[in-house]
């Protein structure tokens, strides 16, 4: 009886498994366009012989990102979208994406590492990427500064709708350069989702320095800040007037001192004083 030889197909799903991370990258490099769903790209592989997806396999074996630091961000939604906007910028990679953040990073890093060390290999059937710097060493840098990140919005209150909205509207208004983007996936203005203009701020200040340069990303923020606490006296002043009484000297010297005694501003000083003589005249009428 004749043994029945498995077919390409079933060598295939047998080589790359559930491998989420393989199979982007080995569809990267075989497809043009980018797909995210994973049956969409096991759908696509299949088609191809076994022999070139087993090449690109091995490719992706021998030169995949080695760096234990980035199987550790796996949760860390912002740490990743930082570091995907800096490949993006500094690699011009194509496009790669994938339902899990994570992996996509991975792949996309896998990507860019395999280009460069076999460009030779693949001239003839890739374009090859020419890296400057080590991407590796780069992208280490970075994760030893991350904790640097969460700083630049320490200012913004996540918790506030109605604050993540205004600072989002100022960003509009006030960017004067227009920032070029060749990350498709990075936080967009239009998810007006609490999750959705969280990641955005987040991904706006954290990138501005490398999308614009270090002088306007500066001037940016002190200008934001600026206006974000004008924003807030007006709120907390909202229900006062302005007044303006005169004093004798002796009653302002009173006033300072029992300002200091109560530990109250001068104008939180004379609103408990009038209280105070507001609820003695209604206990009395």
């Amino acid at each position: 009886m004749a043994l029945t030889l498995p077919t390409d197909e079933e060598r295939i799903r047998e080589l790359l498994g559930t491998n989420s991370r393989a199979i982007t990258f080995v569809h990267a490099f075989l497809c043009e366009k980018p797909c995210i769903d994973m049956e969409g790209k096991i759908n696509f592989i299949k088609n191809k012989t076994f022999e070139v997806v087993e090449e690109v396999h091995n490719l992706w074996l021998e030169n995949k990102a080695s760096l234990p630091e980035l199987e550790n961000i796996s949760k860390n939604q912002r740490l990743i979208n930082f570091i995907q906007f800096i490949v993006y910028k500094n690699y011009n990679p194509k496009t790669i994406l994938a339902e899990n953040s994570h992996i996509q990073l991975l792949a996309l890093i896998d990507f860019v590492l395999a280009k460069d060390r076999k460009a030779n290999t693949f001239a003839t059937r890739y374009s090859p990427i020419t890296l400057e710097k080590n991407i590796e060493q780069e992208i280490k840098g970075f994760l030893d500064e991350s904790k640097a990140l969460t700083k630049k919005t320490e200012w913004v209150n996540f918790k506030n709708t109605e604050h993540m909205q205004w600072i989002i509207n100022y960003i509009d208004q006030k960017l004067e350069i227009r920032i070029v983007d060749s990350f498709i996936a990075a936080p967009k203005a239009t998810d007006t989702s609490n999750k959705g203009m969280l990641q955005y701020i987040q991904y706006f200040f954290d990138t501005l320095p490398y999308a614009t340069n270090q002088h306007y990303a500066e001037n940016f923020l002190i200008k934001i800040k600026r206006a974000n606490s004008q924003r807030k006296y007006r709120n907390e002043n909202a229900e006062r007037v302005a007044s303006n009484y005169m004093l004798r000297k002796d009653i302002k010297i009173k006033l300072k001192e029992i300002s200091k005694k109560e530990r109250l501003n001068l104008n939180e000083t004379i609103e408990l004083l009038i209280e105070q003589a507001h609820s003695k005249l209604k206990g009395t009428s």
